[in-house]
């Protein structure tokens, strides 16, 4: 059983490894919108490298008018009620106060409007859940804060969003 156990956190730790390297142009980004003739969008992330010449040039290209600003998910620099919606993704797993983003995410979005999250989270089957819990101090010092434990849909709901849906999609690895 702990020589099982090993294995699959050896797997389960090269298949994320491989994920985040084969995947690296990944968007990790808050999308917020506003509702116009045609859409207004605004990208924001916390780093100046992500934030940088490349991504206002592959935005410049889209139809929709996006504007790219760096920004802290924690401390949105946006008036109350600005945004007709959100898409958050791939971002809850490395946001060191989730709670507090999550409120300045629920402060700058329209009362109804909808909020869409792209976000892995703890596995809720025991195995799967001990191993994501014994392999997060390491993979969080080489992922640059990411949690792979972390109960987002358990913060999202605390931060007063209505839950509608959750998709869950089971990564699987070879099978025996």
């Amino acid at each position: 059983v702990v020589s099982l156990l090993l294995l699959s956190l050896i797997i389960l730790f090269f298949c994320l490894l491989l994920f985040c390297f084969l995947f690296p142009f990944f968007v990790f980004f808050f999308f917020f919108f506003k509702q116009k003739t045609a859409y207004e969008i605004y990208q924001c992330d916390w780093s100046s490298d992500v934030c940088s010449s490349d991504l206002s040039n592959r935005a410049g290209e889209m139809e929709a008018d996006i504007e790219v600003v760096e920004g802290d998910a924690q401390n949105l620099d946006f008036p109350d009620n600005h945004f007709d919606g959100a898409l958050a993704t791939l971002v809850f797993c490395s946001i060191p106060d989730p709670i507090q983003a999550l409120g300045e995410l629920r402060r700058v979005v329209k009362d109804g409007g909808p909020v869409h999250f792209y976000e892995h989270v703890r596995h809720d089957r025991p195995v799967q859940g001990l191993v994501q819990d014994m392999a997060n101090p390491v993979w969080k010092r080489l992922m640059d804060g990411c949690n792979l434990n972390r109960r987002t849909v358990s913060l999202i709901e605390q931060a007063g969003f209505t839950v509608k849906s959750v998709v869950q999609a089971d990564i699987s690895g070879p099978s025996a």
